[in-house]
């Protein structure tokens, strides 16, 4: 597992249409742990349009079968956007790249590993490594 910090992608308006389709099909369940920003503070999320779960699965619609690694829902849900390169993904909130996924890897416990501070990593993870 890799990890870079250099991304750069916006998801294109011609994926509109796949995600209005993922947004009907799949079942948007709120995370109940994130915490609204205050007033006059800056957000944690670095990427705020793909707080939710739907938003950050359409990117992976054409992620290559061949590709090795965690489910593209796992990935998704533990935080991650697909780059569209490879199998490099980035964390909607930290930025922080993973890439070069291998079959037994665990999409939370590479998030939590290579990003400690993260806040949604540390959400969902509750800031510890699961045990393998």
């Amino acid at each position: 597992m890799d990890s870079k910090a250099n991304f750069s992608w916006n998801l294109s308006d011609s994926n509109k249409g796949l995600k209005e389709k993922l947004k009907t099909k799949y079942v948007t369940l709120p995370v109940k742990n994130i915490p609204p920003p205050t007033l006059n503070s800056p957000s944690p999320w670095q990427y705020p349009e793909y707080l939710n779960f739907s938003e950050r699965f359409a990117t992976f619609h054409d992620w290559p079968k061949y590709l090795r690694g965690p489910a593209k829902k796992d990935l998704a849900r533990a935080g991650f956007i697909y780059t569209r390169i490879g199998d490099k993904v980035t964390c909607f909130s930290c930025v922080m790249t993973l890439k070069n996924w291998e079959p037994q890897d665990d999409a939370y416990n590479e998030h939590i590993r290579w990003s400690k501070h993260c806040p949604y990593a540390k959400m969902v993870t509750d800031g510890k490594l699961a045990r393998g």
